[in-house]
């Protein structure tokens, strides 16, 4: 008894670590809680608000897997939602196929580790390839109906809700949606919420319709088109102020600090640091988000701030 105990205290106290697309819900519910993050359930009559009336398609998955079903169904989901006005092109979003980039949500901190990816994110129509994760509004993980019609999405609530953990760290956009759904009867929808004292992840069960109308309102509502966008710390938009709050009080202080200089260094016209600083930050930054880079290769100090970070302003 005594060596069990030892045994969940010594588990208890190491960094949890987690696939996101195999983890259990007590290694997901232990993440959260190191974290202190909430799950809630959304209010019935907030969902109220979201007309039901378009005429939506469903998706057929033709017995196709995952992986063979994604790209179709991913365009899928683009035409839907083009018909609640989401303005996909230049001016607004564009939606991506990510499903073969298996690391694009990893992340490392030294509070907890995740390891995965999702299959299609909305992002700034601006948005370079090298930078989808800083830039992510809205995750879709697509799970394909069986050929008995059998769904697998309340066996995938575990990973729903880390995509969205994980896409909250690293993106910078104002909020963040995660949409489980089969594209065929129904959809779990999760958005991450940061509120003055608190963070917490609501959870919504709900029809397809209802589901593409919640995407439209909350990229209307809540996103930034704007592949340049970077929250600023003397912002009155709580929205703003809570992605800056999210990253220096639940990551771990190094990533935190990095975070809070890194925006302070982007935001300096006078460029009044120095290269070997510049270099210092950025490896710290990309370590903190799992990258393996040396300081002297995080900056090149023979070239202006623009040529090394350009992709930041594409």
């Amino acid at each position: 008894m005594l060596f069990e105990k030892l045994k969940a205290k010594e588990e208890e106290n190491q960094t949890p670590k987690a696939t996101m697309s195999t983890a259990s819900e007590a290694t997901t519910k232990h993440i959260l809680r190191v974290l202190d993050i909430k799950l809630e359930k959304s209010d019935e009559e907030d969902l109220l608000k979201y007309s039901n009336n378009t005429v939506f398609e469903s998706f057929d998955w033709r017995g196709r897997n995952e992986a063979q079903g994604t790209p179709d169904a991913v365009v899928h989901v683009q035409k839907q939602l083009t018909k609640v006005n989401v303005p996909f092109g230049r001016e607004g979003y564009r939606m991506e196929d990510v499903h073969t980039r298996k690391t694009v949500l990893n992340i490392s901190d030294k509070k907890f580790e995740l390891s995965g990816g999702t299959d299609a994110v909305i992002v700034p129509y601006k948005t370079p390839l090298s930078c989808i994760e800083g830039e992510i509004s809205v995750l879709f993980e697509l799970k394909p109906v069986s050929v008995d019609g059998v769904s697998s999405l309340a066996s995938s609530l575990p990973q729903a809700q880390l995509e969205t953990l994980a896409a909250r760290c690293l993106s910078d956009q104002p909020a963040i949606m995660c949409v489980l759904t089969d594209l065929w009867s129904y959809a779990v929808v999760y958005e991450f919420v940061t509120e003055a004292n608190d963070c917490y992840m609501k959870e919504s069960e709900v029809s397809l319709g209802v589901m593409y109308h919640m995407v439209a309102a909350f990229l209307q509502r809540k996103a930034k088109p704007n592949a340049r966008y970077r929250p600023n710390e003397n912002s009155s938009d709580p929205l703003e102020l809570g992605v800056i709050k999210f990253k220096k009080s639940k990551l771990s202080n190094d990533m935190g600090l990095a975070m809070e200089h890194f925006y302070e260094m982007i935001d300096d016209d006078m460029m009044t640091s120095t290269p070997v600083e510049r270099r210092f930050l950025m490896a710290q930054l990309f370590s903190s988000l799992g990258a393996n880079i040396a300081p002297s290769l995080a900056f090149d100090s023979h070239k202006s701030f623009d040529d090394n970070y350009s992709y930041l302003y594409t």
